[in-house]
């Protein structure tokens, strides 16, 4: 049985359809050639965000240990005031005026003097069980 076609019409299609094919390969590559551009461009943007987002954390961390700071520095100055109005007091008072206070202060805050009474006992007994 004899083709329509001659040999030269099977050589043009033959060779359209190649390149077509190479065509379709090729736009195939150039879709395979931006997908990783893409996908470099998402995965810098994801990297972009996290960095933006750990210099926000960082930056809320460092304000928080500033504040801290200040706390701390302001109970420093706070301790200081109090222990430096004590020794004024101890230098102003003999030991006969501080055993008034201590007896004044006893008979009117009982329970608060037991409790103290009772630490300072235990700081003691700590102290000579330790130098033991």
């Amino acid at each position: 049985m004899t083709s329509p076609y001659n040999d030269r019409d099977m050589g043009e299609a033959r060779d359209h359809d190649q390149n077509r094919a190479g065509a379709d390969t090729g736009e195939l590559g150039a879709i395979g050639h931006e997908q990783p551009s893409d996908s470099r461009d998402a995965d810098g943007g994801r990297l972009s965000n996290a960095a933006h987002e750990a210099g926000r954390l960082g930056q809320a961390a460092a304000d928080r240990a500033r504040g801290a700071a200040d706390k701390a520095r302001n109970a420093t100055k706070r301790m200081q005031r109090g222990i430096s109005t004590g020794a004024d007091w101890v230098k102003e008072h003999d030991a006969n005026e501080m055993w008034g206070e201590v007896q004044t202060l006893a008979r009117k805050h009982p329970g608060k003097s037991m409790l103290a009474v009772a630490a300072i006992g235990f700081l003691v007994g700590r102290g000579v069980r330790r130098s033991r």
